[in-house]
């Protein structure tokens, strides 16, 4: 079956593309806010400067991720960018943890309608904005290889293609970005889900450092975020299932699309098995057919030291 080119996907790929995005915000004041963030967090934050953007991800007792979100210094605390619809826990996650800090949520716990704006010519596109309109505050957020921009929804990119929820999940599982609900769940560590980049392993405590220090000292994973593809399938639709290989269970898919790139289906989701060229199915249920899998992509090869097995705890 043919699976035309979705609207702004080519553009995305060769220039710029955007697609009109939900986060969910919170803003913190008070003098103790980078010092709480930087204990709650696993990035380093305590130098966070007015302005200034980090991505970091918050972690549970056990080192299961609660969100990620982008912590941006505002001189009297920070604005914290997180996944869509997570903005209340979070908040509640936080507020456990505020003793006799100087630290403030705000009551309003806002959803921020915003456009991730994507592709190559995006800095570029940033830099004129900013010029044009000095207030816009972008927040850097890449999709994978492909640069990419958070800007308020006002801010006008009408001249430019818009991508569709459909076009720009093509695009994060072809680059392997997990998404939050989906890959980043309380299911998994930073670490399984490929975000080792903003754990910093020198900053001291934080909320589940000690597991997943442990995790990262003696190179254990249970499961690692991967790419897989599905060759051979040509129905016109594939949902997510567990992933098999001669009977043991070896992972599970989470997201699937069709790829133009691949010219077929690929999938997002962990393996719990060595990568040794063996094919897995996807077990799909009610009655179908397990459908072939292999994996196309793993984590980058910081990750291949990494031994996968079931006593990572």
């Amino acid at each position: 079956m043919s699976h035309p080119l979705p609207t702004g996907y080519r553009e995305a790929r060769m220039s710029v593309a955007f697609f009109r995005a939900t986060r969910s915000r919170l803003t913190l004041t008070g003098k103790d806010v980078p010092d709480f963030l930087h204990r709650m967090s696993t990035n380093d934050l305590r130098t966070l400067s007015p302005g200034e953007d980090r991505m970091t991800i918050f972690t549970s007792e056990k080192g299961r991720v609660v969100d990620m979100a982008h912590a941006t210094g505002t001189g009297e605390g920070a604005i914290l960018t997180a996944s869509a619809g997570n903005g209340q826990v979070l908040s509640a996650w936080l507020e456990r943890f505020i003793i006799m800090e100087d630290v403030r949520i705000a009551d309003r716990r806002e959803e921020w309608g915003c456009v991730h704006l994507v592709g190559p010519d995006c800095p570029s596109i940033v830099t004129r904005l900013l010029k044009d309109s000095p207030r816009i505050s972008p927040v850097r957020e890449d999709l994978g290889s492909v640069p990419g921009f958070l800007l308020g929804s006002d801010t006008e990119v009408s001249r430019y293609p818009e991508m569709d929820a459909a076009t720009y999940d093509i695009l994060r599982v072809e680059e392997g970005v997990p998404a939050f609900a989906r890959e980043i769940t309380a299911d998994f560590n930073p670490l399984e889900s490929g975000l080792k980049k903003y754990v910093s392993f020198s900053k001291g405590c934080y909320i589940g450092q000690e597991v997943i220090a442990r995790l990262d000292t003696y190179r254990k994973l249970r499961q690692v975020l991967t790419i897989f593809e599905f060759p051979g399938h040509t129905a016109s639709d594939l949902a997510p299932g567990k992933l098999s290989r001669d009977g043991v269970e070896a992972g599970i898919i989470t997201s699937t699309v069709f790829s133009p790139s691949r010219g077929g289906w690929i999938g997002l989701g962990y393996r719990m098995l060595k990568n040794d060229g063996k094919d897995l199915v996807m077990m799909t249920g009610g009655g179908v057919a397990p459908v072939p899998a292999r994996v196309l992509k793993g984590l980058p090869e910081e990750y291949e030291s990494y031994e996968i097995t079931d006593d990572a705890e």
